[in-house]
């Protein structure tokens, strides 16, 4: 049981940092596109009131650069996720047996009933109940 509770507050802090850290990225690259904005919209009334700028990326190429830094960091963010989870998982397929059943698919039988089965299968839902390793059949 103890592996269970291990496994579970090593995914929620691995997920935490995720999100801390796809968050700081995120906060960054919204900084920039607000300055990068705010900069052409200035060179823009600049330039409509005489003065002259020079020239500058049209907003069109930095917007697409934007675009690509973010899924980037969605890409990024979506890998690690499911890197912890999958770590996760195993930590709980590993720990768990079902009676008749190997290790890896215990967590599927034990997550089956939970979601549901989708309509038209074929598959009937596990009526297998968890026991952790090592644990008394004896009640």
């Amino acid at each position: 049981m103890t592996a269970l509770a291990k496994a579970n507050l090593s995914l929620a802090l691995k997920l935490a940092d995720v999100a801390r850290v796809g968050g700081q990225e995120s906060l960054q690259l919204g900084s920039r596109a607000v300055g990068g904005f705010a900069e052409e919209a200035r060179s823009s009334l600049a330039r409509t009131t005489g003065g002259d700028q020079g020239d500058s990326k049209p907003i069109a190429g930095k917007a697409a650069s934007l675009l690509s830094e973010a899924e980037t960091i969605r890409e990024h963010i979506v890998g690690q996720t499911r890197a912890a989870l999958e770590e996760w998982q195993k930590a709980w397929s590993d720990t768990l047996v079902f009676p008749g059943t190997t290790g890896g698919d215990a967590l599927a039988g034990l997550f089956k009933p939970w979601f549901g089965i989708a309509p038209g299968t074929g598959i009937a839902p596990s009526n297998a109940t968890p026991t952790a390793k090592g644990a008394d059949a004896k009640p």
